[in-house]
């Protein structure tokens, strides 16, 4: 059985991909015991471009231990691992890019093969958001996009008796 719930935002802005703007993700939204199995972020590009970016704006949905603490993996010691993430397909045309200012949706594509059974009491649920990055002949700073909502997707178990 399938849940879908979703957080109206504006979740917030990416400025570009050398920093990401990390939004947590409040625990009443993951669902114990449930596993996220779809996630779609809409998002704005507020300004039009003369050309495209190297790259569209991604994001990653992470989850990170309740004490902070690092554990050893086999990439070494850390904090937090990706549930998923998924980056915006660029379209062939920059006004097709700017879509007229209006939202459009990024679409998480590469979930984890052991996708992780969510646990609030455990951990804490995050998205970071990464802005488009690199090919600006305008010589401007790139534009900021807006992230305006997330729904997600959970797999749920049936508890109800036989």
């Amino acid at each position: 059985m399938n849940l879908t719930d979703s957080i109206d935002g504006p979740l917030g802005y990416a400025l570009n991909s050398i920093g990401q703007d990390l939004v947590v993700i409040p625990k009443r939204y993951m669902h114990d015991g449930s596993k996220l199995v779809a996630a779609s972020i809409r998002f704005r590009v507020l300004k039009s471009r003369t050309a495209l970016p190297s790259n569209g704006p991604s994001f990653i949905i992470i989850y990170q231990r309740g004490d902070l603490m690092p554990i050893d993996t086999p990439q070494g010691k850390l904090c937090f691992w990706a549930i998923c993430s998924g980056q915006f397909p660029l379209p062939a045309t920059p006004a097709a890019y700017y879509n007229g200012g209006d939202p459009q949706d990024l679409v998480a594509t590469n979930f984890l093969p052991d996708n992780p059974t969510i646990s609030t009491a455990d951990y804490y649920y995050m998205i970071a958001l990464t802005g488009e990055s690199g090919g600006n002949p305008d010589g401007a700073p790139l534009p900021r996009n807006m992230f305006h909502s997330i729904t997600m997707t959970f797999e749920v178990q049936d508890m109800r008796p036989e």
